[in-house]
């Protein structure tokens, strides 16, 4: 993409607006599409480009990533294979699975990263003070990228799962994601172990 002259980084995250602190990689659970096709062994990209550029140039790098990842992925394509193959024979075989992830602040790398430096102003909406971007000093610098996850809750893998008839929602997205399933065919009595939720809370704002 740099050769294309469409230089990238990752998801910018960063905290309290300041991208020299550093950010820490988003993290991407199976409610977003990329996330959801690893859990197939298969690779997925959300490219999200920079919503203040001109859309010309948003349609035009989009358009040369999609090109990038075809062009790279012909010429690594046995590779690409073989190791998916290898990643799915990983899991039939894994005994323990995570959960819950949370980041490693212990491990960072440094990445490439173009910005303004930032500053206060005062609101003209609340009067207040406000973060912008001052941009009469663009920089160019190497920031901290914490890209590390580690688990925070495990599981060991169950002989099966045991659904309930009257859930229909659920074992109709089982079928469409290929899980194996079998009915019960009579009423029977069998020794389980489950999950109970004790309490449940929605975040108190989006995200």
């Amino acid at each position: 993409m740099r050769a294309k002259n469409w230089p990238m980084c990752p998801y910018v995250n960063f905290e309290e607006g300041n991208p020299e602190k550093g950010w820490v990689a988003f993290y991407d659970p199976p409610r977003y599409s990329s996330g959801y096709a690893a859990l197939f062994q298969t690779i997925a990209f959300v490219p999200e480009t920079h919503m203040l550029k001109p859309y010309a140039d948003r349609v035009k790098s989009t358009y040369a990533f999609m090109q990038t990842v075809m062009e790279q992925a012909s010429l690594q394509a046995d590779e690409i294979i073989a190791k998916r193959n290898a990643s799915i024979e990983a899991v039939k075989q894994q005994q323990n699975f995570a959960l819950s992830w949370e980041a490693d602040s212990s491990k960072y790398e440094l990445i490439d990263f173009k910005g303004y430096e930032t500053g206060t102003k005062t609101s003209d909406v609340t009067g207040m003070p406000r973060l912008f971007y001052d941009h009469s000093k663009p920089f160019e610098k190497q920031v901290k990228f914490y890209n590390t996850y580690v688990p925070t809750i495990h599981v060991q893998k169950p002989k099966a799962y045991i659904i309930p008839q009257g859930w229909h929602d659920v074992i109709l997205r089982l079928k469409i994601n290929g899980v194996a399933m079998k009915r019960l065919t009579n009423d029977t009595t069998i020794e389980v172990e489950y999950y109970h939720i004790d309490d449940y809370k929605s975040l108190p704002r989006a995200y």
